[in-house]
């Protein structure tokens, strides 16, 4: 009798053999992703990355991070490092965006840096490589066993109680991720204060939900129907809520054709001190780090003593180039930052967005950072605290007046800052972008001499989403020219360069286009709107996001191109 061959012809890898080596072969490829994050991050961290290594180094982070999502699911005999680093990477897509926007917008912090949001990245990648090697070690010593994704094991009965309670929390967490991510889709769905730091914050919004199912089917026994669903939920919050990253080269093409269609090719001649790249994937989690500046904080330079000014204070930080620097950029000309707030709140500082004062202080500009009265009709925000000495009956005349007066101290004491008068650039964003419009436009008509000095020259204007034409409907008066300051457009208006969101349910994008196409009606070709795909009011916070630093991009080679 014949002994028995194995037949060549025959595949007899089982499925069950067929997934233990593909989990072998993911938990090898996740152990080498996260080492090699983990190295590339402390090289980024500690040396001068060039940006395309940066963003390479980005995506092969971002991959990694949800990779290591899937790589908990799989079987092990150390649970709770699975459910350690799920919760830590949650608590991480919380924290780190807080961390890192406190930073950003705290004055007196000169890195824009947190330390604490910068080292928890590279801790989620070491606890990535710590549970990579034990599964790697409990599937060589259990290479009999089946390979699951789930945890099998049934849980004494106060476990299961306990359980299901937390299964519930997570789930109602859960049904909230569904309704953001349609209010990030639908512009008319409110997600209150929320509806402003999604966008900007999406990526890791979507990360923490991303955890949060995960942990979910971590904590569910093996019910493939109803874990396939939860799944496919989960999987598909997360991806809405990276849409505007995903996105981003699309939006940096558009962002591109809008500025060069107006004010031509940004690739000649540009200094090396600007960003090399409208959008850094490191920046963005790590924040952006401020070159040196020179701040002088709370400067008074106004004090009224009769009428309705009485009782006003009014103060300004400025914001000066690093005096060890030279051939900066900027050459010491000079840019205004006017605060929002719906001329009822708000103030200089953090909540002017304060590093891209920082920012163009190090770039060589020399940045007024300044104060103006505020209205005392129904605040935008309530809650919002303002000074009785910033209140008063003030109307959009009088704040523009306020704005001359700081012009005319700023001539008269230049010797402090010695600021290029001849080459000024006015921003600011919502009730302040309509203030840097009709101050801007109203200098250069030349017909306010009364208001502002004529010492100042305006180069170019830098409204964020600007609401122009908006302030009568909350009851602030004030002349027509300079409520609506569109009507102060002319042939010889100065450049401007236009911030607006798609998305923005308290200025309606329509007030930035018709401030474009004014400019055009007047035969003036020099005004470019950059629209931010998802961007809401003040989309434009969190500084390194893909709004804020590609508006700053082409903010910087404006700015450069006019002065």
């Amino acid at each position: 009798m014949e002994p028995l061959q194995r037949n060549k012809g025959l595949n007899y890898n089982t499925p069950t053999s067929q997934r233990r080596t593909f989990s072998k072969s993911y938990q090898l490829t996740m152990l080498m992703a996260n080492s090699i994050s983990l190295v590339w991050c402390v090289t980024y961290l500690s040396t001068d990355m060039s940006p395309q290594s940066g963003n390479l180094l980005g995506i092969l982070l971002i991959l990694t991070l949800v990779g290591n999502h899937t790589l908990t699911l799989m079987t092990g005999n150390s649970h709770f490092l699975d459910y350690a680093y799920l919760v830590l990477s949650m608590l991480t897509m919380i924290i780190v965006p807080i961390l890192n926007t406190y930073a950003s917008l705290d004055v007196n912090n000169l890195t824009s840096q947190s330390i604490v949001s910068i080292s928890l990245i590279p801790l989620l990648l070491f606890l990535g490589m710590i549970i990579s090697l034990t599964k790697i070690n409990y599937q060589r010593r259990h290479s009999d066993h089946m390979v699951t994704l789930f945890n099998t094991k049934q849980p004494n009965h106060i476990k299961y109680i306990l359980k299901r309670s937390l299964l519930f929390l997570l789930g109602l967490n859960l049904v909230i991720g569904v309704y953001l991510s349609y209010s990030l889709l639908d512009k008319n769905v409110s997600a209150g204060i929320f509806s402003i730091f999604i966008p900007q914050y999406s990526f890791f919004i979507g990360m923490y939900f991303l955890g949060l199912v995960v942990l979910i089917l971590n904590l569910r026994n093996q019910k493939p129907l109803s874990n396939f669903f939860i799944g496919f939920v989960g999987f598909s919050v997360f991806l809405i809520f990276n849409l505007p990253m995903l996105i981003v080269p699309f939006h940096l093409q558009n962002a591109e054709e809008d500025y060069t269609a107006v004010f031509g090719p940004t690739n000649d001649s540009i200094p090396n001190q600007f960003m090399d790249v409208p959008f850094s994937i490191p920046e963005y989690i790590f924040g952006t780090p401020s070159d040196n500046f020179i701040l002088n904080e709370n400067i008074t330079f106004y004090r009224g003593t009769e009428g309705v000014d009485l009782g006003l204070q009014l103060a300004f930080d400025a914001y000066l180039p690093p005096t060890n620097q030279q051939n900066l950029p900027g050459n010491n000309s000079v840019l205004i930052r006017i605060h929002g707030g719906g001329w009822t709140v708000g103030d200089k500082g953090a909540a002017n967005f304060s590093q891209v004062n920082k920012y163009f202080a190090s770039q060589g500009y020399v940045v007024f950072d300044v104060q103006y009265g505020l209205a005392n009709k129904e605040k935008f925000i309530e809650s919002a605290p303002v000074p009785a000495s910033r209140i008063g009956e003030f109307s959009i005349d009088d704040m523009v007046r306020h704005i001359g007066i700081f012009t005319n101290y700023l001539v008269e004491n230049n010797d402090e800052y010695n600021a290029n008068l001849d080459s000024v650039f006015i921003s600011g964003g919502s009730a302040g972008g309509q203030l840097a419009n009709s101050v801007g436009l109203a200098i250069a008509s030349e017909r306010y001499t009364e208001l502002f000095h004529s010492a100042l020259t305006v180069r170019g204007l830098i409204p964020l989403y600007p609401a122009n034409g908006l302030a009568t409907n909350i009851g602030i008066n004030g002349s027509k020219e300079l409520v609506n300051p569109i009507l102060l457009v002319n042939e010889n208006s100065p450049p401007a360069l236009v911030y607006q969101g798609t998305h923005d349910k308290i200025v309606d994008p329509i007030v930035a286009s018709t401030f474009k196409t004014t400019y055009r009606k007047e035969s003036n070709n020099q005004a470019a709107l950059i629209m931010m795909p998802f961007g809401t009011h003040a989309s434009d916070i969190y500084f390194p996001s893909y709004y804020n630093r590609v508006f700053i991009y082409y903010m910087e080679r404006f700015m450069y191109q006019f002065k």
